[in-house]
């Protein structure tokens, strides 16, 4: 059988609804030499016979996002590979436009931002104003709306990214160790041993992505603090000890607290701090949002993620993580 130009690569437990979904919206590609490999956990023999593009099914069992990829990678010969989520979709010129940035600027990855699905539900489009804001996502903001195109010198999301497939497999693909942050350690270490790796971010390689319940969300943040110590990259400069802030941030804050003898300058010291800390969330928020409610509570959400990385960052530091935070993980994955 001849090879695709393009193999999409699509983790997930199971065929469920939302994988579906992402099938049925991939029929509108106007490029049409592409195959799709679905690579499951177990195989619940859900008719998929609706797809007008070869799919290649693997069954897996119970093995994280990194094997899986890692997997169809190397079992699908094709020239180029793209990931996707299952929870997300692409517009009909996600692929064409990928492979054009590839070529015309000669990258290596090529990745765009993922935008919430246009019918959100209203505490998943909270999910997402967060994940928009610098105290959530720091200087990575930017993967959460269709800015300028730009050279990546970080890391781009694994749920939307596009690249030859032979440089894939020659850099060993990702960590299988990896539940999460599989994408950073992939980059981080490339990066180390290619100067010149050359990422492209692209609004026209935007994709579709469900976003987490605000539940979800905040087990999302608790473990991506227990993963502290591994983003955490001295070697990068400031970009690379953002993760670190919030926990940093939070005990030099306690230690000045424990210093200061007189209750009232315990309570105008704290007072002060939440209420700057919060107003510079303010003025970022109403860039995007204008219903006060919405401020609101978008506001509250930032404030209870931030102390749950800080949480998550002190599970980390307690060497507690190896017990917690693969279940953390899961319970941070679906909407279920």
């Amino acid at each position: 059988m001849k090879a695709s130009h393009v193999n999409i690569i699509i983790p997930s437990i199971t065929i469920g609804e939302e994988l579906k979904f992402c099938l049925k919206k991939l029929n509108n590609l106007n490029f049409k030499n592409f195959q799709v490999s679905i690579v499951l956990d177990f195989d619940n023999k859900e008719n998929i016979s609706f797809t007008k593009y070869r799919v290649s099914k693997f069954i897996m069992g119970k093995k994280n996002m990194s094997a899986k990829r890692n997997f169809a990678a190397k079992k699908i010969k094709s020239k180029y590979i793209a990931f996707i989520d299952s929870d997300a979709y692409p517009p009909k010129n996600w692929l064409k436009n990928g492979l054009k940035t590839l070529k015309e600027d000669n990258a290596d990855v090529v990745g765009g931002p993922d935008i919430p699905f246009k019918n959100q539900k209203f505490n998943e489009m909270i999910s997402h104003y967060c994940k928009k804001s610098f105290f959530i996502t720091g200087h990575l903001n930017y993967r959460k709306s269709l800015g300028p195109k730009r050279v990546c010198k970080d890391w781009l999301a694994s749920c939307n990214i596009l690249m030859k497939r032979k440089f894939f497999i020659n850099n060993n693909g990702m960590n299988e160790e990896k539940y999460f942050q599989e994408d950073q350690e992939f980059f981080d270490r490339i990066r180390r041993k290619n100067k010149d790796l050359k990422v492209i971010f692209s609004p026209k390689s935007f994709l579709f992505h469900k976003e987490r319940s605000l539940i979800k969300f905040f087990f999302q943040r608790l473990s991506f603090g227990t993963a502290l110590i591994e983003a955490t990259s001295f070697d990068k400069g400031i970009k690379g000890l953002i993760p670190s802030f919030p926990i940093v941030f939070f005990l030099i804050l306690s230690l000045i607290f424990y210093f200061l003898e007189n209750p009232n300058d315990k309570l105008f010291f704290l007072s002060t701090i939440i209420i700057i800390i919060n107003i510079a969330i303010l003025v970022e928020t109403i860039k995007n949002v204008k219903s006060i409610f919405k401020i609101f509570l978008i506001i509250l959400s930032i404030n209870l993620a931030s102390v749950l990385h800080i949480l998550g960052s002190m599970i980390s530091i307690l060497q507690l993580n190896k017990f917690m935070q693969r279940k953390i993980y899961i319970l941070s994955r679906n909407n279920k």
